[in-house]
Parts: C-alpha cells; structure tokens; sequence
C-alpha cells in the first residue's frame, strides 16, 4: 500500500516539473509583437452597408470601409481615401463604364478627422457623399483607392444598385 502510494506522489511530481518546466521558455509577448509586422494594413473593404441614401431632398452615397490588418482584423489606421463613382459595364474586364462622379481626396492621417469618420460600434470607417441627383434605376461601381503611409495604394470596388 506505501509503495503504491510512493509511485503515484511520484508520479504527480514528474507530471508537475515537466508542466512546469515545458512552460517556461522564457518569451517576451512585447518582443514578440516587436518582430512581427502584423498590424500593419493590408486590406481596404468596402462593405455591404454602403448605399445611396436620400434624406431632406439631398442625394448621398454612404461609404462603409473595413479597414484589416495581416491578421485579418479590423483596426483603425491612418490613410487617405480617394472615392469614385461609375456606371457599371458588364462584360468589360473592369466593370467600370462611365465616370459619374469622383470626391475629394479624404485625409485621415489626424488623430480628430480619423475619429471623426471611425464607427466603434461597427469598426469601420463611415463617410458620406453628396451626389447631385440620385442616380436612375440602375448598377454602379464605388471604387476606393486608400494610400497608407508607407506610400503603398489599396484599391477596392463594390457593386451597388440604386433603390
């Protein structure tokens, strides 16, 4: 009965000094974050939540954009957008016909305007386009194209019909 009981207190012991010694690699979490370029931005989206919208008489496109990092999450990040408007030709190896209409150039390189655009609720950035006249019955392309700080330009586009 002693011996048996001496084999199993044994036992236990090794399970623990192996758990325990298996576990302690001595890593640095912040050293490891350090090395890895993971935050950095990859993808612009435009989402399925953009629309033409029409509210006091006044036409508009509101633009919902995901903004994802090389780990695939959303985050905020600083960037210029630049937004333009096209019919939508099908049949064409870019589906963009005629220019409707192309916005200013949006900078969110401060800290106040990029606020002022993030949705936290959705974590994603909301901007809002006058149009002049909502558009007939018809498809559309939106097309963004976001340059980051490192220089680089993301480029999307979304399918979008009037209502």
């Amino acid at each position: 009965m002693c011996k048996s009981r001496w084999k199993l207190n044994l036992a236990i012991f090794a399970l623990v000094a192996v758990s325990f010694f298996a576990g302690c690699n001595g890593n640095n979490i912040a050293a490891d974050f350090n090395d890895c370029d993971c935050f950095i931005t990859k993808k612009f989206s435009v989402t399925p939540l953009t629309k033409f919208v029409e509210t006091d008489g006044k036409a508009s496109l509101k633009l919902v954009v995901d903004v994802l990092d090389s780990t695939g999450h959303r985050s905020k990040a600083p960037f210029n957008l630049q937004c333009s408007l096209y019919r939508y030709l099908p049949r064409t190896a870019d589906n963009k016909g005629e220019l409707v209409q192309v916005w200013q150039p949006i900078s969110l390189d401060a800290i106040a305007e990029n606020n002022k655009y993030w949705n936290d609720y959705l974590r994603s950035y909301e901007f809002g386009f006058e149009l002049d006249s909502l558009p007939g019955q018809q498809w559309y392309l939106v097309e963004i194209a976001c340059q980051i700080p490192s220089g680089n330009r993301i480029f999307d586009k979304f399918m979008l019909k009037t209502p």
